[in-house]
């Protein structure tokens, strides 16, 4: 999970990723994977800072859903600024 954001950019982000996922039965909205992290007190508190991750500010996030599946990974190093 901490090399997926690496992964994902092709090495332009370098930080590591703490990665939160979420499955549905049923086709997954974003919706539906927010409420279910939020019922879950381990992925809510990485999702809002709190408990362990008290002392983390996060710089930066991606997230992706498809079909049943949802992902979203936090990052404490600042993604690059792309080309203007």
């Amino acid at each position: 999970m901490w090399d997926k954001p690496r992964e994902i950019t092709r090495g332009a982000y370098t930080g590591d990723g703490y990665e939160i996922s979420a499955w549905y039965s049923d086709r997954m909205t974003p919706s539906q994977a927010l409420e279910s992290w939020k019922r879950s007190s381990a992925h809510l508190s990485l999702v809002l800072s709190r408990g362990i991750w008290s002392n983390t500010t996060w710089q930066a996030m991606g997230g992706a859903v498809f079909g049943r599946y949802a992902v979203v990974w936090f990052g404490k190093v600042a993604e690059p600024q792309a080309p203007r």
